[in-house]
């Protein structure tokens, strides 16, 4: 997607509510399940069936790498399905851009059998920066579906004080009231 050479117009584009942004969102959202399923998919599949050493370290790379993106892809399809602000949708973008680092880091890292002993400082700074982003997805995520200040609870003030019962209207606002 091209930004015309305007900085910042491609987080307005994404951030926009209309039309292709709705169906952006949604392959977002489709992408990132299907990613996640799809590595899970192929992690069972080589654990179930007998691989050459090679082909299997390699396939459990790409299981992991696919699965592990689909997170933080389906957490900003959200963003942008919820229709987040400007805030949201920059958190949820730094946090994939972070997230995805942190697969490539985690794939590099681990060039061997997946022993966390091999490599701990690569493997405590991958998990550190996954977290991180996808935490921050996921408050771009919340905030997008929950914006701020939105009844939760049917529509009740949220400072009112949970003792205290308020009365019912005795009186019909509009017109008279029916007849029995």
């Amino acid at each position: 997607m091209a930004t015309r050479g305007v900085p910042g117009k491609l987080l307005d584009v994404v951030g926009e509510r209309e039309g292709e942004n709705t169906r952006l969102g949604q392959a977002f959202v489709l992408f990132g399940l299907l990613s996640v399923v799809g590595g899970v998919g192929l992690l069972v599949l080589i654990e179930t069936f007998e691989f050459e050493p090679e082909a299997f370290l390699t396939y459990q790379r790409i299981g992991i790498g696919v699965a592990g993106y689909g997170l933080p892809v389906f957490l900003y399809g959200v963003v942008v399905l919820g229709g987040g602000g400007r805030r949201e949708t920059e958190a949820a973008l730094v946090g994939g851009l972070l997230s995805t680092f942190a697969v490539i880091l985690f794939v590099i890292a681990y060039s061997g059998r997946w022993e966390a002993l091999a490599s701990p400082a690569y493997t405590a700074g991958a998990l550190s920066v996954y977290g991180f982003g996808t935490t921050l997805c996921s408050v771009g995520a919340g905030r997008a579906v929950f914006p701020e200040g939105a009844p939760d609870d049917g529509g009740a003030d949220p400072g009112a004080d949970p003792g205290i019962e308020i009365e019912a209207e005795s009186e019909f606002i509009w017109g008279d009231p029916p007849e029995d």
